[in-house]
């Protein structure tokens, strides 16, 4: 018998945690990790009842919520692969991304049904069409039903799980015009996540700047160390008692990632700070300012892992007799290299094993989860950490919402996209509430402009930015930019890579790397890399070369250490944080009967960052603005696309540039018609 990665964490939460600890929070209602854990288990009987088995393709539809969570883990339960979908597929989109996954059962949300009504009987691969909602009709599974009359016992499957089973197929949109199956693994995603929180470590001052008068002289120093305490990263590995044993001890940490990646020495010791109080604090550098009094040697991947699956036994008895074995196995012959004093030894051993009162640190994620970077910074950070979820309940974003949220649950980490934090920032009553309780402002899915980075620094004062850059095939986070600093934030830059991942900048001409300065194509290689897309070996093989680089099409450059971006992917367009690839826009207007030619580009636009330009040439013996207007093409693209694709704008042309093989040449169509909207 096994359990996936993620599930035999809920297992070990729900068993250990103290029976309030809360998993999920969704408007008054509160869901503990046990009440949850009850949940997920009568879904998955419920779903294998219906024979759904391991590998099999569950695809699902829901907002972020408890919903959301609970579907996804009980998918996972059995070995199944959870196919999370866009809740704005139109239905055409919902019947290619169904059948292309091969997905056996389909659960959805009930503002969705009409939608998937239209392609019901087209979906031949489905079992069982299940809903939530308050009418469910006669055909179609009541969710709540099934999970009412399903056994709550744990959910057993036969044969083994590993880290390189999969853990999601994550739809992404093509340049071909159709959406892609992202393959990922949980080694994947929880790698990632490792990766990321050794970066984090890595930007701590060294450790002589920490015994200086002058230590935390900046607000990015002073909102780093906010970060690292409110991640959790000192006391997800170890537990150090600085007001007895540790007292005025130093502790210095020779770390590597989980695949030998060598890492800067992470120092954990205290000092006497002006506001009167003593903490444990993490510090990198190169241990030259003392001597420390204990050594530990391990790979910050397997402790991030072990943690998770050992650390909640710690607050319950049963749990500590259980735990204490491979804790002792682990860091006196194996796992962890000490070297010191034996009484230290053992007081890290007994740090370990007390169940003292975590730090409670609200998350609040607005970018859905069906996106691979909500996914990895909610559910991935969650179900590892064990810190609470918090949703919004309205289904559209409502920044009133969000800023009471903040006040009254004492958020602490924020994620929202670029359109959503400048919604939020220009809200006109935002100075009325208390936004003191953020530490971490986490941005991504586009670029997120200078004058927003600058307004979030001055109205969230105690918050740091985290701006994440990546791609879903990446699992997604490449590299970070972290601000603190208002005065100090750069335009276009995307950070530093991520430790564990490569980047080159390459002339995609030639494959050669470019120098400093020069534009070219980022590619990347790491563990990180996805699976395959699936069921397209071509395509697969397009993106990842023989030597196991990834190439994304995006377009940047290197300055000073950093990354810039210059565009995104060549033909694509960021509108808000959603990808719009022009081919597949073109498809559907190209089939309008009055239209010849169709070329879609983005233009600037100062709510979306950018917006969709189609520019159209009518048939010879059509009239523009007369037999075909702009609202006849927007028309005619609902129903067909997801709303957000549909042009925000039609330019009528009476030709358009193509090559000598009668290739449209989009740069040229850009160059002409994508200036302003006013165009």
């Amino acid at each position: 018998m096994g359990k996936s990665p993620f599930k035999n964490y809920l297992d070990i939460k729900a068993r250990h945690y103290p029976r309030d600890r809360v998993a999920l929070v969704y408007g008054d209602e509160e869901i503990t990790w046990k009440q949850l854990h009850k949940r997920v288990n009568r879904l998955a009987n419920g779903l294998k009842s219906f024979g759904i088995k391991k590998y099999d393709k569950v695809a699902f539809v829901f907002w972020n919520s408890p919903q959301f969570v609970e579907t996804h883990l009980a998918i996972q339960a059995f070995g199944g692969v959870p196919v999370p979908l866009n809740y704005m597929y139109s239905h055409s989109e919902y019947l290619y991304t169904i059948n292309n996954c091969d997905a056996v059962a389909l659960i959805i949300d009930e503002a969705v049904r009409d939608e998937i009504e239209k392609i019901r009987s087209t979906l031949s691969k489905i079992k069982v069409f299940i809903c939530r909602g308050a009418k469910v009709p006669d055909d179609w599974v009541d969710y709540e039903e099934l999970i009412k009359n399903s056994k709550r016992k744990n959910v057993k499957v036969k044969g083994k799980f590993s880290e390189d089973d999969v853990a999601l197929i994550c739809f992404t949109g093509g340049t071909t015009g159709r959406p892609k199956g992202v393959v990922l693994t949980y080694n994947n995603f929880i790698s990632n996540l490792e990766m990321t929180s050794v970066f984090l470590a890595s930007l701590l001052p060294p450790i002589k700047e920490f015994f200086e008068e002058s230590y935390a002289k900046n607000e990015f120093q002073r909102k780093m160390q906010d970060v690292i305490d409110a991640m959790g990263l000192g006391t997800a590995i170890i537990n150090l008692d600085f007001d007895h044993e540790f007292r005025g001890k130093t502790v210095v940490l020779i770390t590597e990632t989980t695949k030998g990646v060598h890492l800067p020495p992470i120092t954990i010791t205290h000092r006497k700070w002006k506001e009167g109080f003593e903490k444990a604090k993490l510090f990198c550098g190169e241990n030259n300012a003392i001597m420390p009094d204990l050594k530990l040697y391990y790979k910050i991947g397997e402790q991030i892992r072990h943690g998770a699956s050992k650390l909640p036994m710690k607050y319950s008895k049963l749990g500590k007799l259980m735990m204490l074995p491979s804790i002792l196995k682990r860091y006196l012959f194996g796992g962890i290299k000490i070297e010191g004093e034996k009484k230290l030894r053992r007081a890290m051993i007994r740090g370990i094993m007390k169940s003292k009162d975590d730090e409670i640190v609200p998350t609040l994620i607005l970018p859905p989860f069906f996106h691979s970077a909500a996914y990895i910074t909610g559910i991935v950070t969650w179900i590892l950490y064990g810190k609470p979820l918090v949703f919004p309940v309205s289904k559209k974003f409502d920044p009133r919402e969000i800023l009471e949220i903040i006040e009254q649950r004492n958020i602490k980490v924020v994620m929202m996209v670029p359109l959503q934090w400048k919604r939020l920032l220009e809200y006109p009553d935002l100075q009325k509430y208390d936004l003191s309780t953020v530490k971490i402002a986490i941005s991504g899915g586009s670029l997120f402009k200078k004058k927003y980075k600058r307004l979030l620094l001055q109205t969230f004062k105690n918050a740091l930015i985290m701006d994440g850059f990546g791609q879903t095939e990446m699992s997604p986070i490449v590299s970070l930019k972290l601000d603190g600093d208002p005065e100090h934030v750069l335009e276009r830059s995307i950070g530093r890579p991520i430790e564990g991942i490569e980047v080159k900048v390459i002339n995609p001409e030639t494959g050669e790397e470019v120098p400093e300065g020069e534009v070219g194509e980022l590619i990347y290689r790491s563990i990180t890399v996805m699976k395959e897309y699936y069921k397209d070996p071509e395509k697969t093989k397009a993106v990842i070369d023989e030597n196991g680089w990834f190439h994304g099409g995006d377009l940047g450059y290197w300055k000073n250490g950093e990354l810039y971006i210059v565009d995104r992917v060549k033909e694509c367009i960021i509108s808000g944080a959603e990808k719009i690839y022009p081919l597949e826009v073109e498809e559907v207007i190209a089939q309008h009967p009055k239209v010849a030619e169709v070329c879609v580009i983005g233009v600037p636009d100062e709510e979306w960052g950018q917006a969709v330009r189609a520019v159209v040439v009518p048939k010879s013996d059509v009239i523009p603005q007369v037999d075909l207007t702009q609202e006849d093409i927007i028309n005619f693209c609902k129903g067909k696309i997801a709303s957000y694709k549909k042009p925000k704008s039609v330019v009528f042309a009476k030709k358009l540039p193509v090559s000598a093989v009668g290739k449209i040449l989009r740069a040229k169509v850009k160059e002409k018609y994508g200036l302003n909207l006013n165009n």
